[in-house]
């Protein structure tokens, strides 16, 4: 997203292979999902210009792929909490 923010175009390369460990245990997978949710929550605050500086079709995709999911639980308790308010 970085390089993105910068100007420079990504290309999709169908060849390119990843590879990623299974955690031993549950624990470990718990670990790993909150490190990742953190780090979610950080590149969010420290990079605005991903939702700024970058095309509008990659600023929606971040957007809905990426922020919505990771605020959609504070947001539909906020509602809740709202609609709870507001009908009493």
């Amino acid at each position: 997203m970085r390089i993105a923010a910068q100007g420079h175009r990504l290309v999709y390369e169908p060849a390119a292979r990843a590879s990623e460990d299974s955690p031993e245990t549950i624990e470990d997978e718990f670990r790993r999902r909150v490190r990742i949710g953190l780090g979610n929550f950080q590149t969010f605050f420290r990079y605005p210009e991903f939702l700024v500086r970058t095309s509008l079709t990659r600023s929606f995709t971040y957007l809905s792929h990426k922020v919505l999911r990771w605020f959609g639980p504070h947001l539909l308790l906020v509602a809740t909490m709202l609609f709870t308010w507001l009908s009493v």
